[in-house]
């Protein structure tokens, strides 16, 4: 016999499901392994509480002037049940983020017009959108590119082509430490 679970979790065979909170990845575990991504019928959809209190999914915003990238970043992370809005350039992205305030932003450095550190310096000045967690997704991966972006206010620099376990990876913990 299994011993009873803790209060807030739902034991189902040996693994421990753990309540499910905003920005909370969908992780599962038993007491032999780390915790890896559940999978259906366990698998919860990664919710945020949006500013008027409403629940829903977690929005991740991309940004990139090639829509094969943006087609490629959404498919890398549609199985975790994310809702995405996309941009084609910096003042699209600018434009979308105080309207739709997402949790997580992906972002390209080189794009017409403003440039991605240019969206991020916006970002960190506006009271509402300044601790939303920025990936820079840019083929620009010269030591003095990933500087600038720090400086920024980059929360993460990925050199394209990069992996998308990496960026799937990447999004989840950013998300978790957001919405701690």
């Amino acid at each position: 016999m299994l011993p009873e679970p803790t209060a807030g979790r739902r034991r189902s065979g040996n693994l421990v499901l753990k309540p499910l909170r905003r920005g909370a990845t969908n992780l599962i575990s038993d007491s032999d392994a780390a915790p890896r991504r559940a999978t259906a019928p366990f698998c919860l959809k990664p919710l945020s509480t949006s500013v008027d209190g409403a629940q829903g999914l977690m929005t991740l915003l991309i940004c990139d002037n090639e829509e094969p990238l943006r087609g490629l970043v959404r498919a890398t992370l549609e199985p975790a049940g994310y809702r995405f809005v996309e941009a084609r350039d910096g003042d699209e992205a600018l434009a979308l983020a105080k309207v739709e305030r997402p949790d997580l932003i992906l972002l390209d450095m080189m794009m017409p017009g403003r440039s991605g550190l240019d969206v991020v310096e916006a970002l960190r000045r506006d009271p509402d959108l300044r601790n939303v967690p920025v990936i820079m997704l840019t083929a620009r991966a010269q030591a003095s590119d990933q500087e600038a972006a720090e400086r920024a206010g980059v929360a993460r620099f990925l050199a394209k082509p990069f992996s998308p376990a990496v960026l799937a990876r990447t999004v989840a913990e950013l998300l978790e430490r957001a919405h701690a």
